[in-house]
């Protein structure tokens, strides 16, 4: 039997403490020395990664409400869905997980 590891840290988004499983929660990778994604300009537009951005980049806890918003902007735009939406700090039967 697995047990179950639960975190509480910051949202990447909003910057609210959640729970979480630190194996299963999504994370955004967020370059320290510029505090985005690495593909993210300063005008919040996306573009080429600065040089060794993508190897500093850390990934960072995404809640589920962010997620979910994050997804339907994403399908708004055509792209397909890249979080996952599940409450990871929520008990998990057996054979799950």
């Amino acid at each position: 039997m697995s047990e179950n590891v639960l975190a509480f840290g910051p949202c990447v988004v909003h910057g609210g403490v959640f729970g979480f499983d630190p194996d299963l929660v999504p994370t955004v990778l967020i370059d320290p020395e510029t505090n985005r994604p690495p593909d993210v300009g300063p005008d919040s537009l996306p573009c080429e990664p600065a040089p060794g951005s993508a190897e500093r980049a850390v990934g960072r806890p995404l809640c589920p409400a962010c997620a979910r918003a994050l997804n339907r902007e994403l399908q708004g735009r055509g792209e397909l869905p890249r979080f996952d939406e599940t409450d990871t700090a929520a008990p998990r039967r057996a054979g799950q997980g």
